[in-house]
């Protein structure tokens, strides 16, 4: 007789669980669906060699894969940060040619804050790199190539750079 009494009280506590449960489901579905959306990933080309040009020269990725918030500007080559967060940054590179120097720099504003390249060799050339910042509303991010470098990029999509925002600030 004693079981029969608690089992009503037992259900009673699981079901106010599971709706409390329910509802705070509910509120994070709602936060996500209202929490900002930053991503994009670009390709350089499909036209072949770049470079080497006399002065360094910012890099405008032509091919957009995705660009999710519009951040990512095809005429420039420039990304601008919609919203201060924290925003992971990669970019890859290649070239084939034999004996040229390669080499791409990533800037974060007019600060040079990642580099990668080789010196000439006799082999195919792959690189990437990657970079976690904190950006300010309007900081921006771009691609130089610098004076007397190369690249390569063709259909494969050799040459891309990619970002996303991992959280508002």
């Amino acid at each position: 007789a004693k079981l029969r009494f608690f089992i009503p009280h037992i259900n009673v506590i699981i079901l106010t669980a599971i709706e409390s449960r329910m509802v705070h489901v509910e509120k994070t579905l709602e936060d996500d669906a209202k929490r900002p959306k930053v991503a994009f990933s670009v390709g350089l080309t499909d036209s072949g060699g770049v470079g080497p040009f006399n002065v360094e020269t910012t890099l405008v990725y032509q091919k957009v894969f995705y660009n999710l918030g519009g951040a990512y500007n095809p005429i420039t080559g420039i990304f601008t940060a919609p919203m201060k967060g924290v925003y992971y940054l990669r970019f890859t590179a290649f070239d084939y040619r034999a004996n040229i120097t390669t080499g791409i720099s990533m800037y974060h504003n007019r600060k040079k804050v990642l580099h990668a390249g080789t010196v000439p060799s006799d082999r195919n050339e792959y690189y990437s790199n990657a970079i976690v910042l904190e950006m300010e509303e309007g900081d921006v991010v771009y691609m130089k190539i610098p004076a007397n470098h190369n690249l390569y990029d063709y259909t494969a999509n050799a040459c891309t750079l990619t970002g996303f925002l991992l959280f508002p600030l």
